[in-house]
């Protein structure tokens, strides 16, 4: 564990020196940094909030949907209060992603969602934001070439090729690997759901097949839950009064959320922000406007889901303490 906290902090690390060499020869431009204060223009900061609302309304709604085909209803208020409750679990606990899945957990077992469908909904939702994240970051990678040189076609179909080959041996020795795990960890509480879900998994897969809509609006769900960052990130730029190619936004955004998935920092702090300002340097971008947006940008996607995050799990409890008062006072009157 030790070894694997030193490797992290030393990538987060590496990739933040490299950003910065970027940025050295350009130090004395940097008092426009100061001046593009000045400049901003407000409606467009005001715009980049909003749009951060609708990171929000996709999670939980993505979240609802996988439940409804798991055969469970969530109140779409619910689903979005724990969404906006998980990010800021994320944010503020040194586990990162861990952390707001752990109250994502607790607070759907008081909505009566099972371990099992929980487990259902986890696997969903990070099979289709990865597949969906990892488009995100090839297909524009082919129209910028000029940014990333190493990534020619050959390096991406090795990679796809590796992984493939990798997800094929899991799949052929599954079960052989699970009879092994269940042989070491069945005698432990916590690990009998997860047994519970493989060994029903054909259940699961059924309901699946047999809700096509709803997996298709859960895509949807989770392009809105990545279009309301890439529009911030697109408004920040705006503020500043550029507007950079699409393709480098939207590519910038991916590699920066996939770096931040590596490090395992809390909300990406660091690998973001600093490989968000290497690949816009690396499209000819003004390095002041570069940190610049990117400052702006990681303002309001770090800062707001602490308040927001903070209200809803603040309501939740709340409800869910009201609720053990009620039943405590129930069955003193009976």
């Amino acid at each position: 564990m030790k070894i694997f906290k030193i490797l992290q902090y030393v990538l987060i690390v590496a990739i933040v020196i490299l950003a910065i060499s970027k940025l050295a020869p350009y130090v004395a431009d940097f008092d426009k940094l100061i001046k593009l204060k000045d400049q901003l223009n407000y409606g467009w900061i005001f715009a980049a909030l909003f749009s951060q609302l609708f990171q929000y309304v996709g999670d939980g709604w993505f979240s609802q949907l996988l439940l409804k085909i798991a055969d469970i209803k969530v109140k779409f208020k619910d689903a979005m209060r724990i969404a906006s409750m998980n990010v800021f679990a994320a944010h503020i606990l040194p586990v990162g992603e861990a952390g707001g899945l752990a109250a994502a957990y607790h607070f759907y077992r008081k909505k009566g969602v099972s371990t099992e469908k929980f487990i259902f909904l986890t696997i969903c939702w990070s099979f289709i934001t990865h597949v969906l994240l990892i488009l995100l970051f090839i297909i524009p990678s082919y129209f910028l070439e000029e940014i990333t040189p190493a990534l020619n076609t050959g390096i991406i179909f090795m990679a796809i090729f590796i992984t493939a080959a990798v997800l094929l041996i899991i799949y052929i020795i599954r079960h052989h690997l699970i009879g092994k795990l269940e042989k070491f960890l069945g005698k432990y509480k916590w690990a009998k759901p997860f047994f519970a879900f493989y060994r029903n998994r054909k259940t699961y897969i059924k309901r699946l097949n047999d809700h096509p809509w709803l997996i298709f609006l859960s895509i949807i769900a989770s392009l809105i839950y990545y279009a309301s960052n890439i529009a911030t990130l697109t408004f920040s730029f705006l503020a500043l009064g550029t507007f950079p190619s699409m393709t480098v936004i939207i590519f910038a955004y991916a590699a920066s959320l996939l770096f931040s998935k590596i490090t395992l920092a809390p909300a990406g702090i660091g690998a973001a922000e600093a490989s968000l300002i290497l690949i816009f340097l690396g499209a000819q971008i003004d390095p002041p406007v570069a940190v610049g947006a990117t400052l702006i940008y990681r303002f309001i996607s770090f800062l707001l889901p602490i308040p927001a995050g903070f209200l809803a799990f603040y309501s939740l409890k709340k409800e869910s303490n009201d609720k053990v008062n009620l039943k405590v006072f129930e069955e003193k009157i009976y």
